[in-house]
């Protein structure tokens, strides 16, 4: 029997254990608050490739040989988020390191855009859905790029790698300048969200008890509500009702807690912080009547609920139904 026909008897045990790694890493690894997660995708390799491949090289002896039979891909915003998500994804499974690569510029003088290819085997955290004799050794590959890398690997493959020629010297070297371009924007975006990361923690310096008269402005709210222990604190306790995780939604906090803030006629965040304080447990009581149904759902099946999220800045929203509901 070929390695093609094993592949194909085998197929469901792969399609299997891909739809096993995917609920795992979009819930359990990289479900991180602070990541920006643009997309987590998977898919089997086709026969015709997987054909293609192994008639292309010896050293495909076994169904094992091949790596990439089970490929997923993260998609992040910034570049320097990718390291993280590796160091995740090495403490959750077992790592190929002969295999796993970043796909990096040959020489100094040429250009080129680095993917990161971690190989991933046996799932390490026993609540991991991949976490089963039945996918023992078998293999996957996690692809993670950013936005940009995405962009420029998609374009260039079609333009150069699936032509029916190679393009012609000046059409490549339009191909490099690009990805130049493109690789100096990826960095240039990630040294520019740490700026204005550390300009928020300077505005609002965490383990602070007593806030100054702040405008409330969409830079000093997103500020307040990542750096301030009153927001903080209520976060995590309505996020513990549900057994939620807390994620960071900037959309969320600029839009809605902004527009809610307003509503309530208040300006500083002296005088947020102190209405959140004053009111702590009736913004916790307001929760959890508003979730009655979900949470006697959750307690009644807790098998069926899944990993549910909030985003922060979620205090802030049940502060203003609490104020509402007042004067209503």
């Amino acid at each position: 029997m070929t390695l093609v026909e094993k592949y194909k008897d085998e197929l469901k045990l792969y399609q299997e254990f891909g739809e096993s790694l995917l609920v795992d890493l979009s819930s359990k690894v990289v479900n991180n608050e602070r990541l920006n997660v643009q997309q987590i995708s998977g898919r089997l390799k086709d026969p015709t490739s997987l054909q293609n491949k192994v008639s292309s090289d010896s050293k495909y002896k076994e169904l094992s040989d091949v790596t990439d039979l089970v490929g997923l891909r993260i998609i992040v915003t910034y570049r320097n988020e990718i390291p993280f998500i590796i160091s995740q994804i090495k403490d959750a499974f077992e790592i190929d390191e002969e295999n796993t690569n970043t796909n990096d510029p040959k020489s100094e003088s040429e250009f080129g855009y680095s993917s990161y290819h971690v190989i991933i085997s046996n799932a390490k955290v026993e609540s991991f859905k991949s976490h089963n004799l039945k996918f023992k050794n078998l293999k996957a590959e996690v692809q993670i790029r950013t936005i940009l890398q995405h962009a420029w690997a998609d374009i260039s493959h079609m333009i150069d790698y699936k032509a029916k020629h190679r393009p012609e010297s000046n059409h490549r070297r339009k191909l490099f300048r690009v990805a130049a371009l493109l690789e100096l924007a990826d960095q240039e975006f990630g040294d520019l969200r740490e700026e204005i990361v550390k300009s928020q923690k300077d505005l609002i310096p965490r383990d602070i008890t007593q806030y100054p008269d702040i405008e409330i402005t969409p830079e000093s709210l997103q500020a307040f509500v990542m750096e301030s222990d009153s927001c903080n604190a209520l976060d995590q306790r309505i996020a513990n009702i549900t057994d939620s995780t807390l994620h960071f939604n900037d959309e969320s906090i600029i839009g809605k807690n902004l527009m809610q803030i307003r509503k309530l006629e208040i300006s500083t965040l002296k005088e947020l912080d102190e209405k959140m304080r004053d009111k702590s447990d009736d913004i916790v009581q307001a929760f959890e009547d508003q979730n009655k149904t979900w949470i006697e759902f959750r307690d009644a099946f807790p098998e069926s609920h899944g990993n549910s999220t909030v985003p922060r800045g979620v205090a802030i929203t049940y502060l203003y139904f609490l104020i509402k509901r007042q004067f209503d």
